[in-house]
């Protein structure tokens, strides 16, 4: 992914597998290395810190929000919810003092 994201932007790189996950059987998954050239490397760290998370709590939060609004929950209320529980106040309250009637 990071090899992308750095030829995207015009930067070549080079994947080494880190030091001991030698093992073909590793290359797939395996942590690997990204090798750029030294005129380059500080321009490739501006590109790959534009994209990378700033600390996890916020990834967290984005991820959450993001929970939020695929399940509806806008923290807004609609006008059609707000008049569904004004009228059942109002019909228990009103039940309620009909009640405490019958029993004086």
């Amino acid at each position: 992914m990071l090899k992308g994201l750095l030829g995207e932007a015009g930067i070549p790189s080079v994947l080494k597998r880190t030091m001991g996950f030698d093992a073909p059987e590793f290359f797939a998954s395996g942590p690997h290395d990204v090798l750029v050239a030294d005129a380059l490397a500080k321009r490739a760290r501006e590109v790959l810190a534009e994209v990378t998370v700033d600390s996890e709590a916020d990834e967290v939060a984005e991820l959450e929000e993001q929970r939020r609004l695929a399940r509806g929950e806008t923290g807004v209320t609609s006008p059609a919810r707000l008049a569904f529980w004004v009228v059942a106040a109002v019909l228990g309250g009103f039940l309620l003092v009909l009640l405490l009637d019958r029993l004086v």
